[in-house]
């Protein structure tokens, strides 16, 4: 039984997200291992495709964030409802789509954030501490 069947929490606003996620109150240690293992398979696929491969182009996107991740940590802090409340005139929620709405309209707010890095970049401006 979960902690919102059980009635222990009276609204779910009072939830932790990794409950939400989760299930349970923390991770486990084979969790971890396993969270581990997935992130350097990642991590040597991005090195075979950079280093060994010389494949730059399919990074690019990667290079746009990279070279400005703290206008884009605040950007997405500060400004991601402020574009979700601007694109839902034009995509009206992608309510079309179902149950997928949230993660495509998450899409294009970041689609959205990532445009505003890219100028940033071709315009040579970048955020430092």
């Amino acid at each position: 039984m979960t902690l919102l069947q059980s009635g222990q929490y009276s609204s779910i606003s009072s939830l932790n997200k990794f409950h939400l996620l989760m299930g349970c109150a923390r991770a486990t240690a084979s969790f971890a291992l396993y969270s581990l293992g997935w992130v350097l398979l990642m991590m040597i696929g991005f090195l075979v495709v950079v280093e060994a491969l010389r494949l730059r182009k399919p990074v690019f996107p990667l290079v746009v964030v990279g070279m400005n991740p703290l206008f884009y940590y605040c950007m997405g802090f500060l400004l991601r409802d402020v574009i979700t409340l601007w694109l839902h005139p034009f995509t009206g929620g992608f309510a079309f789509v179902g149950d997928l709405a949230p993660v495509i309209q998450a899409i294009a707010v970041m689609a959205v954030m990532w445009m505003v890095a890219y100028w940033l970049h071709r315009h040579k401006i970048f955020f430092k501490v």
